[in-house]
């Protein structure tokens, strides 16, 4: 993903003004406060320790900063079978949140205006369930 980004911010012509760095979500190297704005997208989803991966964001965010995120999110909560099969249809790894989880997260570190919004995609893979 870094080398796409990096690829991304060449043809935009801002790849003198960006900085990609590979990092552990739930210890970032920066220091408290450094940062304006924290983006991130499909990385939470993917993570056991959810809220220690927003904690890190939070910290790293100068007061009255901006945090966002774009995740896979459960329209309404999937059943256990639901659960279990797409869980194993990604290794095991992805595990997303209904919008009121993803938006739990974030209160819970703190965080206030919060606007959640999620939108309907087709995703081209089926799950066989029974």
């Amino acid at each position: 993903m870094i080398n796409r980004s990096l690829e991304r911010a060449r043809r935009q012509g801002v790849d003198e003004h960006v900085e990609f760095r590979l990092a552990d979500i739930g210890d970032l190297p920066f220091e408290d406060g450094e940062f304006d704005m924290v983006l991130g997208e499909s990385v939470l989803a993917f993570i056991q320790d959810k809220q220690k991966g927003v904690y890190e964001c939070v910290r790293v965010l100068k007061s009255g900063g901006y945090f966002g995120i774009n995740e896979a999110t459960w329209i309404s909560e999937p059943s256990p079978e639901l659960l279990a099969s797409s869980s194993q249809s990604f290794g095991g790894i992805l595990q997303p949140l209904t919008a009121d989880g993803w938006e739990q997260l974030l209160v819970k570190a703190g965080l206030g205006d919060i606007v959640t919004r999620t939108h309907d995609i087709t995703v081209g893979m089926r799950l066989s369930i029974g």
